[in-house]
């Protein structure tokens, strides 16, 4: 307790702290990672490709709004099912 009040008013220099060691990723990991990106790189890998139902399926209904608007241009309504909205998507990507 003293030390701790020797430190806050500057009487004795304060100690050093060491970062602990970054944790390795293995090297597959790291790979997917930079690939995935996260969600914002995981809607830039789908865009590349057309869209499938499975794929459509894993997002949320915002997100397919949004690909519809980034990719097709179009505007879903998203008041439907997400159903709906998946059978809209796929439509309009056909044309």
């Amino acid at each position: 307790m003293i030390k701790w009040f020797k430190e806050v008013l500057g009487i004795t220099p304060q100690k050093t702290k060491t970062k602990a060691p970054a944790a390795k990723v293995p090297a597959k990991k790291a790979q997917r990672q930079k690939v995935a990106g996260g969600p914002a790189g995981k809607s830039a890998a789908t865009a590349k490709k057309k869209q499938t139902k499975a794929t459509l399926a894993k997002l949320t209904k915002t997100a397919i709004d949004d690909l519809a608007k980034a990719e097709l241009k179009i505007e879903l309504d998203r008041r439907k099912t997400k159903d709906a909205l998946i059978k809209d998507y796929l439509a309009a990507q056909k044309k």
